[in-house]
């Protein structure tokens, strides 16, 4: 029982000082193997953004709204892609879209820039079917845990063959 109350009043303290520096993430471990009490603590500097979900809008070029998902793991590799879905419009056509993002640099805590191809598959007015292949670059400022401003810019290839230019500010609510 004198081990376990040492144990809580140092893990206690240890959270207090963490808490009291700023810009800390802390995270505390209590495990009791046989006699014994081990705390372990984990302290990491910055801002912890461990949402792996996101929904947006941007404008103007194309304009969409959008679901992503974060940290998705393919053949064994680093789990830092992460795949955006949507609903664009375009000048003169409408589509569905699949973007793979990569993470290229990490500026300060909370600006993160990435990259990466996207697919889009639609219709141009009237009905004609369209496939457009592009790659781009983006930048996204985390406001906060939940909320991100970012802006891209790229280009690609539309079938029937014109240029696709391609350039959009917008939000991302993280969940």
């Amino acid at each position: 029982m004198h081990k376990r109350i040492v144990a809580l009043l140092s893990l206690l303290a240890l959270l207090g000082v963490a808490f009291a520096q700023e810009d800390t993430t802390v995270d505390a471990e209590v495990t009791e193997q046989g006699a014994e009490v081990v705390v372990a603590v984990e302290a990491a500097p910055g801002v912890e953004f461990d949402t792996t979900q996101f929904v947006g809008a941007a404008l103007p070029f194309p304009a969409s709204l959008h679901y992503g998902i974060k940290d998705v793991q393919l053949f064994g590799a680093e789990p830092d892609l992460r795949f955006r879905f949507s609903g664009n419009l375009f000048t003169s056509r409408l589509g569905v879209g699949v973007d793979a993002l990569f993470d290229i640099a990490t500026l300060e805590e909370n600006i993160q820039l990435y990259g990466g191809p996207s697919l889009d598959l639609g219709t141009i007015f009237p009905v004609q079917p369209s496939f457009a292949f592009a790659g781009f670059l983006g930048g996204e400022y985390r406001f906060n845990r939940e909320i991100g401003f970012f802006a891209e810019i790229g280009t690609g290839i539309q079938f029937p063959f014109t240029l696709d230019p391609r350039g959009a500010l917008g939000f991302n609510y993280h969940f």
